[in-house]
């Protein structure tokens, strides 16, 4: 901790200590009340909430293992976020490079809170937010803090900071006005947070009580770190599976002779080498030995050797391939499923599939590994398999058996259902060159999940420029700045006929490669405005430009300074009108939306990575709100010019309203409190009467809409339900897709007829005080759900084919509405 933030600790310590030691006085001096009145309220800590982000810190390690290393050290008010690069040392001139082991450190710490507050008093909070470390040449990396009572950030303590733009530290002085309770038993919060790959917490639970009980309550016990769990004794360690990637004498890759035979889904793959530059799968591309292979949700693949022997891996998972010879044949097990079908191996061959806890040494047969990460599973459907564990103990597994290795051994052997296992593996396998027909006629049927995890809301880079100061950014030509909330550029600035000499605000790491891009944007010129990605400088980037003028909507390459376009389409925005633009990347596929409709996609294999931003031409009235990066692992693998708007009229939605200057015209309420403050509709009402249904809602439009999109920025600063109503006829008759804190539920419910139904439910919660998008997508007896544009299930029913659309919460006292958006729906 540096000095002056020392000294005011030492300060605020001594002046907290003689607080303390009046009230502890004054508590036990006989038939004397606190402050002077029996009756009189204070606050009084009541128990304190730690979020230490060790979980999400786990699952970054794993998901970017060779890559980053992070770490994190918590204790209650006094964070520490670490990054380190994993990866291989390698130039990147003339951009610059990357160094094995460069790190940097940040942190984030406050003095401690009173256990007492009076109300309408001022307490000091000291805050301090700095870069401990930093020895990094490559890359940077950035945080932010802040401080909230009761869900308003204190005054200079939302603080972002940049390890290479804005570094210097911030030493400030926070100041507590607690207010006046209402009623006894009501909660405070006060939450101290650091973004680091998750949000690093700790939130101190007030209660408001009699000032004479506040000596009765018991100190908060004090924050005990989780402990590691130690391993046995005498377990071997898992089987190490990092590996060197085999080179000829020139340093050329080496042909493993293993081809793709088949595909499903969204199979990807990259050298093993090289750990960001994953690719798709394509038939007819060339497998290099020690090439990682891998299978998303609802994907599979078929790989043949050229000896016939086959892989088929099911649903996420991941192998490496290495056949050192055409008589040595090597499969490295790092997650899931995989079928082996070993054909016509030669005699004196072999063939290991090598997994965590064991290798599976193989001639002539048909067999099944499974990898858990702690347990590895093999079952042999046809012929003998020779397993020897990671302690050395061998078993020979026959056909019928399988055998389980868990911490290296031994291996427990039982039998299994061969008919079982095969009609298992059947039904992913069949059919996998499906139609577009076919996909389409699939969607939206039973439950489909895509988002698994909180930690998969959470984005690459996102600013909605409420409180920012545009740390991270940097601008090329023009003028950028922020202004009441949104991010504005007012200069006219352009380079007559040349795309490239336009004017740009960009933020992020040149070692991006697979991200969503996306922004509000709003034009009152007539000229371009959009986005840009992959950007490396001001002579490599792609640009999404939109011109009103000419009414053209573009894909631009710039590459080594010469502007190439790649994708064109004749359609004009509306001044004044606010769009959701957005630009998925991966691997060589571009592909473009607005307001969440696709309009084209393109494939150019020049710019494989860069840094993402805002774009705009002469144009003088640019607007940009809600910028965001996401990470992507794939998307929909189109090529060529696809098509899904036509016309100017397919961008009006049937209704619309920010919110900004709305008199809640058209719109209807049910129960609850619904106002415009600040540019958003607010619900602060705690009204519910029973199941999902006593919720309070607001809506608007027509009983008579069908099919449409219905969407809304939500932000709660409470922990219970908030969420959409779409189909809306009624109080007994609408659907609802409600998501809630406190249980971690996330709900497709039906109300018809009074009576209510839980058709979807998924266990995910929100993280209080951030803004998501929301959306429905409902066309004929089919509902899709999306957070962030991330679908999250699909469902069918049959009961209610019309009606209105809007917001709804269901105890929830501090619910936020933005955006309001009604899109019709084409089939």
């Amino acid at each position: 901790m540096n000095s002056n933030f020392t000294r005011k600790f030492e300060t605020r310590l001594v002046l907290t200590a003689l607080v303390l030691a009046a009230l502890f006085v004054t508590v036990y001096t006989s038939d004397i009340p606190l402050y002077g009145q029996e009756s009189e309220g204070v606050w009084v800590l009541t128990d304190v909430i730690d979020h230490d982000a060790a979980e999400a810190v786990k699952n970054a390690n794993k998901k970017y293992e060779g890559v980053y290393h992070y770490e994190v050290n918590y204790s209650r008010g006094s964070f520490t976020h670490k990054r380190t690069y994993t990866g291989k040392t390698e130039s990147r001139s003339p951009y610059s490079d990357a160094v094995h082991g460069e790190f940097m450190t940040l942190k984030a710490e406050w003095s401690s809170p009173p256990n007492i507050m009076k109300p309408d008093e001022k307490y000091p909070l000291d805050f301090y937010l700095g870069v401990l470390e930093d020895n990094s040449s490559f890359y940077n990396t950035g945080t932010y803090a802040a401080t909230s009572l009761n869900g308003t950030k204190l005054e200079n303590s939302y603080v972002k900071l940049n390890s290479k733009t804005n570094w210097r530290p911030t030493d400030e002085t926070l100041i507590l006005e607690p207010p006046e309770g209402r009623v006894e038993g009501q909660k405070l919060k006060l939450s101290l947070y650091m973004q680091s790959v998750d949000s690093l917490r700790t939130i101190y639970i007030y209660e408001w009580m009699k000032a004479s009980e506040a000596s009765k309550v018991e100190d908060v016990a004090p924050y005990e770190k989780p402990g590691q769990e130690k391993p046995e004794q005498d377990t071997p360690p898992a089987r190490e599976l990092d590996y060197e990637v085999p080179k000829d004498e020139n340093g050329n890759y080496i042909d493993s002779g293993i081809r793709f035979s088949n595909l499903h889904g969204e199979v990807m793959i990259r050298r093993g080498d090289d750990p960001i530059g994953w690719e798709f799968a394509q038939l007819d591309m060339v497998i290099y030995e020690g090439d990682r292979i891998r299978t998303e949700h609802n994907s599979g693949v078929e790989i043949t050797l050229s000896d016939l022997t086959t892989f088929k891996m099911k649903p996420e998972s991941e192998i490496i391939v290495n056949t050192a010879s055409e008589k040595e044949n090597k499969i490295k097990m790092l997650a899931g499923k995989v079928w082996t079908n070993v054909k016509q191996m030669v005699t004196e061959g072999t063939m290991d599939v090598e997994m965590s806890q064991a290798v599976a040494g193989i001639k002539g047969t048909t067999f099944i590994v499974e990898e858990t990460g702690s347990e590895s599973i093999l079952k042999v459907i046809e012929g003998e398999v020779e397993l020897e564990t990671n302690t050395g103990d061998k078993v020979l597994v026959a056909d019928g058996a399988m055998a389980t290795v868990k911490e290296g051994g031994p291996a427990r052997v039982e039998p299994f259902s061969i008919n079982e296992e095969i009609n298992s593996w059947d039904q992913p396998n069949q059919a996998w060159e499906t139609t577009e027909d076919d996909k389409n006629a699939g969607q939206g049927k039973g439950d489909q999940v895509y988002v698994t995890t909180e930690g998969d809301l959470n984005p690459l880079a996102s600013d909605d420029f409420r409180y920012s100061v545009l740390e991270g950014w940097e601008t090329v030509n023009g003028t950028w700045k922020n202004e009441n909330g949104r991010l504005v550029q007012t200069s006219n600035y352009y380079k007559k006929n040349d795309l490239k000499g336009g004017t740009y605000a960009i933020t992020g790491s040149l070692s991006w490669t697979n991200y969503s891009v996306s922004s509000r944007i709003m034009s009152e010129d007539n000229d371009k405005i959009g986005l840009v990605f992959r950007y490396l400088d001001p002579d490599n980037f792609y640009i999404l430009s939109w011109g009103k003028e000419n009414k053209e909507l573009l894909f631009t390459k710039v590459v080594n300074g010469e502007a190439v376009d790649l994708a064109l389409k004749e359609l004009g925005y509306e001044e004044g009108q606010w769009y959701q633009l957005q630009v998925d990347v991966v691997g060589n596929e571009m592909s473009a939306y607005i307001d969440n409709k696709k309009v084209f996609s393109v494939t150019d294999d020049d710019l494989s990575r860069g840094k993402a931003g805002l774009y705009c031409w002469g144009n003088e009235g640019s607007y940009f709100d809600d910028f965001k990066v996401e990470g992507l692992q794939t998307v929909g693998q189109d090529t060529g010019e696809q098509i899904y708007i036509t016309t100017e009229g397919d961008l009006y939605p049937l209704a619309s309203d920010d919110f900004r200057n709305s008199t809640l015209q058209g719109w209807g309420t049910e129960h609850g409190s619904w106002n415009v403050e600040n540019g958003v509709l607010a619900q602060t009402s705690n009204y519910w009467k029973g199941g999902l249904k006593g919720g309070t809602y607001a809506f608007t439009g027509s009983s008579n809409w069908t099919d449409y999109s219905v969407s809304a920025r939500v932000m709660s600063k409470d922990d219970d339900t908030i969420g959409l109503i779409f189909r809306y006829l009624n109080e007994d008759n609408f659907y609802i897709f409600s998501w809630k804190k406190q249980n971690k539920e996330l709900l497709f419910t039906k109300v018809a007829n009074g009576k209510t139904t839980t058709l979807l439910e998924k266990e995910l919660a929100y993280q209080e005080e951030k803004w998501y998008q929301l959306q429905v997508d409902v066309i004929g007896n089919q509902m899709s759900a999306y957070i962030d544009n991330k679908k999250i299930f699909s469902v069918t029913d049959d009961d209610l084919t019309r009606g209105m659309a809007g917001l709804y919460s269901h105890g929830n006292d501090a619910s936020y509405f933005d955006d309001f958006s009604v899109v019709e729906a084409s089939h």
